[in-house]
């Protein structure tokens, strides 16, 4: 029994492939862009920009949620961009990204 849906959630892979760190270090390093939920684990594999839509576009309350999910997401995002086994990311380190910035309301 899954508590979520696939697709409902969006999910970090705990081992990723070389071309998901590539996709989520890209992701996190512009502030031009956001995945749908629906389209997170394909834009994971392919990096298609279909999957995603503009900053500019989501309404306040969208961006404020995909902002609060990429800051609780901060350590497992650090590790699997930096591939530093401390596991922990330095204070400030997700509120610094371009992202992070462009999310904020």
């Amino acid at each position: 029994m899954h508590l979520h849906p696939p697709g409902s959630r969006r999910v970090v892979p705990l081992s990723p492939t070389p071309d998901q760190v590539k996709h989520l270090t890209t992701l996190l390093q512009q502030d031009q862009f956001w995945v749908y939920r629906a389209r997170w684990a394909r834009w994971l594999r392919d990096g298609d920009p279909a999957d995603t839509i503009a900053i500019e576009r989501m309404p306040r309350d969208a961006r404020l949620a995909a902002r609060a999910w990429l800051l609780q997401q901060r350590h497992v995002l650090h590790l699997t961009v930096t591939g530093d086994p401390d596991r922990k990311a330095p204070n400030g380190w997700a509120e610094a990204l371009p992202l992070a910035r462009a999310l904020n309301v």
